[in-house]
């Protein structure tokens, strides 16, 4: 570098120069162009910060100077200009307007120079300039080298406006004026000094962006006194921070001045050099003018930033809000808030926290920016680290330095190390009164967060909340009317919603799938046009009158469109927006429930008519028995053929009035088995070709094991064949269900002079505990409308009937078998065929005890039983027949169910006891009205043999003899 006094000062002539403050940039460019063709340097500011800081950087000859500007008014920018030593002696022409005196008088107060009036003519604005701009040129002294220099870097610094530059333009400068061999520019972030620039020698020794506290070492001095410093050496300085640096360097004298702008600090700028020695005024006050420059443009670098940023947070703020409330979702509402967060402070990490109250701990639902995964997982709980201070305290948190901060606990600086963390801002997050999480944001380096950033936050915070919010309320509604219309739309029961004129606004799916239309083609129409039961007067007059009452209203329509009968339920509904009273209308399809009522109804009439059948069937078999049987022993012992064939004619009458009874009974439809001779394979086959093309398309082959010369017993065939194919077709169900393919075997068998009919299949098999309810009414293991559960419990009512028994049995996987029992039942007597003799004597004489309190029923089974050479003794109720029994023993007790008093079934159930004394060998109960309900589950739970009246003789030696 060339000593100071080597360099020429310059003396080519000064262009006048002229600052021209105006919003209007039409007057702008005006002003530009002609004050440039006069020969004029001009430069233009359109606001008054803009202004303030080109006046006090570039000292102008002239300052034409606009009274109206957007952000401060002509006359205060002219005070503040006056106020200043810079730019006091800067004259300033006024132009306005505003041509009044008063304008011109108060222009002329504050200072202006001249008064110029808008519109302006060009002539006359240089006719008042030049005055002005020659006084300026000869009170104005020629600059030196160095204010040269200084005047070069602030004319580069403010014609870039980039921070970075600016710093490098000043740092350069700095070295060229003061011949310094490093020098350094740290700039004010929030309480710390951040180094922004350093010179060439100090990069090796500097560590990735450092800083110091004001009022640390000789920088931070400078900061907190707003000072300048000069020591001679550097190296022996005790306040020195790094002396072994400047001693490795070899750096002696040392300088720093403050940037300071408006008595506001914003940076420190400091030199060494090699040799020691304090520096002289003059490069104290020449670096402090370039301090001044420089600080002055850094200053407007700073308010044009924040400026920028408080638009682009303006921007941000209003995209954010477009953004979220477009998007309702809470996920996509959380991805920008982040993103914004991330972008407006700054920030490398961003975070947002939802706190869970049952757990009172905050997790982490969006993170961006960082390193690794751990710090995603961390869940503080209220006081651990600067979330829980946040949720503790319900205020805002920042520090500079994570990790020796002194307000927080530590439970989480692993992470933070992991991350390189250092200065940390979080805000409480608050929605609907109560607080619901924390936003955040990271540095890595050494800028701290500001109050500004603090402040954005809690901007950003607020938004969040009111987003979130409403992000949580729409999908709760959304949720809500999703259900709402689930529900509705999948009721059994129609329903729509209709204004005062009847037009449909809303209707369900079910009301729609009524008429096979979808709901969308019939909102709109009007309820008449879709349902036949809402036209006409009578229905327009009850709809009215709904509309016009208080609450719901029921009434049952029918139809005949439909084909339906429905219950109607009207209530009024408010269509505000409609100014009319609306109706919900609502429709109940009871058409099937009518039916069923009906038929309730009559089962209930059938139940009484059979309850009634079955006390005359009672009170009459007993007489029918008498007639029937005496006319069969008469017709034994009569020769006279024509009496034999008159007491045959008379059993015959007698088994045709039975058979009426029986006709009564099954009108009654009390179900009794209409027994006749039936061949057990026959049924069997039947039931397997019925079932077999189902089977076979199924990929299932049905297979018979016949024993032939099977005895022919008198059974009910429509009703075992019945029971047969609903066992196949329970087994191939069985099988389709379980996507198994294989055999079903019915086979058939006589055992111990019972016929058994077994129906086996490879499907699924049984399972343990639900074996004992398979023959349960309604119990089923199909799916809904697959099956109603009564096919297994009618085979075990079929067969019961029959007084024979049914079980299963079966392991899970490998199949099951049903077994069916049914007693041989020989025919009964009968008038039509040659009778048996019952004089003819039993191969073993019995003591039979008869009780029944018939005494035509007690005589004839006497008479009967003693011609075939029993002994047999009468009573004529269940007390006598207990009564006789203990007092002596007796093989056989034939005994009616229905007696008054003690009946037979409970004579029976007394003998039957483990302690009942006298039990005969064989008890056989006679009764005149099997068919009962009643009757019926009682014969099968004991499993007794039965003899029905009106009985043959052939019947009642059967019986009796066993």
């Amino acid at each position: 570098m060339a000593p100071r006094d080597e360099r020429p000062p310059s003396s080519a002539p000064r262009t006048p120069n002229v600052l021209v403050i105006e919003d209007d940039v039409d007057l702008c460019r005006m002003l530009a162009d002609g004050l440039a063709a006069a020969g004029f340097d001009v430069h233009v500011a359109c606001t008054a910060v803009a202004g303030l800081a080109e006046a006090r950087e570039r000292e102008p000859d002239v300052v034409l100077l606009d009274l109206t500007l957007p952000d401060l008014d002509g006359l205060s920018l002219l005070a503040r200009l006056q106020g200043a030593e810079r730019t006091a002696s800067i004259p300033v022409v006024v132009v306005s307007d505003r041509a009044d005196d008063a304008t011109r008088s108060a222009a002329l107060a504050a200072g202006a120079r001249a008064f110029v009036a808008k519109p302006l003519d060009m002539g006359a604005l240089l006719a008042t300039l030049r005055p002005h701009l020659a006084a300026r040129r000869a009170d104005r002294p020629g600059p030196g080298w160095e204010r040269a220099i200084a005047q070069g870097v602030s004319r580069l610094v403010h014609a870039d406006l980039d921070a970075e530059r600016v710093c490098r333009a000043v740092l350069d400068g700095a070295m060229e004026i003061l011949s310094l061999a490093a020098a350094t520019l740290w700039l004010v972030e929030g309480e710390w000094l951040v180094l922004r620039l350093q010179s060439a020698m100090y990069e090796p020794y500097v560590r990735a962006h450092p800083r110091i506290r004001l009022g640390e070492g000789l920088i931070g001095l400078v900061a907190r006194d707003h000072r300048p410093l000069t020591v001679a050496d550097v190296s022996t300085d005790l306040r020195v921070l790094n002396r072994a640096v400047f001693a490795g360097l070899g750096l002696r004298g040392f300088i720093a001045v403050p940037l300071l702008h408006d008595d506001r600090l914003l940076g420190v700028l400091s030199g060494a050099r090699t040799t020691p020695g304090h520096f002289g005024d003059e490069d104290v006050q020449m670096l402090a003018a370039l301090a001044e420059h420089a600080a002055t443009v850094l200053a407007q670098v700073r308010l044009l930033g924040e400026s920028e940023r408080r638009r682009a947070t303006a921007e941000a703020l209003a995209a954010l809000a477009a953004e979220v409330s477009a998007a309702h979702e809470p996920e996509t509402v959380l991805d920008r808030v982040v993103a914004y967060v991330k972008q407006l402070v700054e920030a490398e990490i961003a975070y947002l926290e939802v706190l869970k109250p049952p757990e009172g701990q905050a997790t982490i639902l969006k993170l961006v920016g960082a390193r690794g995964t751990r710090m995603a997982r961390i869940a503080p709980a209220e006081g651990q680290g600067i979330d829980g201070w946040v949720m503790r305290h319900d205020r805002p948190f920042r520090t500079d330095d994570y990790l020796t901060e002194p307000r927080i606990t530590h439970d989480f600086d692993d992470v933070v190390r992991e991350e390189g963390v250092t200065a940390w801002a979080a805000v409480p997050l608050r929605a609907r009164g109560r607080l619901v999480g924390v936003l955040g944001a990271v540095r890595r380096g050494p800028r701290p967060f500001t109050a500004d950033d603090e402040r954005m936050l809690v901007q950003l915070a607020a938004q969040t909340a009111v987003a979130l919010d409403n992000a949580w309320l729409y999908r709760e509604a959304t949720r809500a009317r999703a259900q709402w219309e689930a529900t509705v739309d999948h009721l059994h029961e129609g329903l729509a919603l209709v204004d005062g004129n009847r037009r449909i606004l809303r209707i369900n799916r079910t009301l729609a799938s009524w008429v096979g239309r979808h709901p969308a083609e019939l909102t709109g129409r009007v309820l008449d046009e879709v349902l036949d039961a809402y036209a006409g007067e009578e229905a327009h007059a009850r709809l009215a009158e709904a509309q016009s009452g208080d609450g719901p209203r029921l009434a049952t329509v029918e139809v005949p469109s439909l084909g339906r009968t429905l219950e109607e339920t009207l209530a009024p509904v408010a269509q505000a927006a409609a100014g009319v009273q609306g109706l919900a209308v609502m429709l109940r399809d009871v058409t099937e429930a009518r039916r069923m009522q009906e038929q309730l109804l009559r089962s209930e009439k059938l139940a009484s008519l059979g309850e009634m059948l079955a006390g005359v069937a009672h009170e009459l078999n007993n007489p029918l028995t008498g007639v029937l049987g005496f006319a069969q022993l008469l017709e034994a012992q009569v020769t006279d053929p024509a009496h034999r064939e008159d007491l045959r004619k008379l059993a015959q009458e007698a088994m045709r009035a039975a058979r009426i009874v029986q006709q009564l009974l099954r009108f009654a439809r009390q179900h009794a088995p209409e027994r006749r001779a039936t061949d057990l394979n026959q049924l069997a086959a039947a039931a397997a070709l019925a079932v077999e093309v189902e089977a076979r398309a199924a990929g299932i082959t049905v297979e018979t094991d016949l024993t032939p010369d099977l005895p022919v017993s008198f059974l009910d065939p429509h009703q075992v064949q019945q029971a047969v194919v609903a066992l196949v077709t329970n087994a191939r169900q069985a099988m389709t269900a379980a996507g198994r393919t294989g055999r079903i075997r019915i086979a058939t068998r006589q055992v111990a002079g019972s016929l058994e009919l077994e129906v086996s299949d490879e499907g699924p098999g049984i399972p343990p505990n639900i074996l004992p309810r398979i023959f349960d009414p309604f119990f089923t293991t199909k799916g809904p409308r697959e099956g109603t559960g009564l096919g297994l419990s009618l085979c075990h009512s079929i067969v019961a009937a029959h007084g024979g028994e049914i079980w299963a049995d079966g392991t899970p996987g490998a199949g099951a078998t049903f077994h069916v029992r049914l007693p041989i039942m020989l025919p009964p007597g009968s008038a039509d065929a040659a009778p048996r003799r019952p004089l003819a004597r039993a191969a073993v004489p019995l003591r039979v005890l008869v009780a029944d309190d018939e005494p035509a029923v007690r005589d004839l089974a006497c008479d009967a039983l003693a011609a075939r050479g029993h002994q047999v003794e009468a009573v004529a109720d269940g007390e006598a027949a207990l009564r006789r029994l203990s007092e002596a023993p007796f093989d056989v007790l034939l005994v009616d169910i229905r007696m008054p008093g003690l009946d037979g079934r409970a004579a029976v159930e007394r003998l039957r006891r483990p302690d009942g004394a006298g039990a005969p060998r064989r008890i056989v109960v006679m009764t005149g009205d099997s068919i009962r309900a009643e009757t019926r589950r009682w014969i099968e739970a004991t499993r007794l043999p039965v003899l029905d009246k009106p009985f043959t003789l052939d019947a009642l030696a059967a019986a009796v003899e066993g």
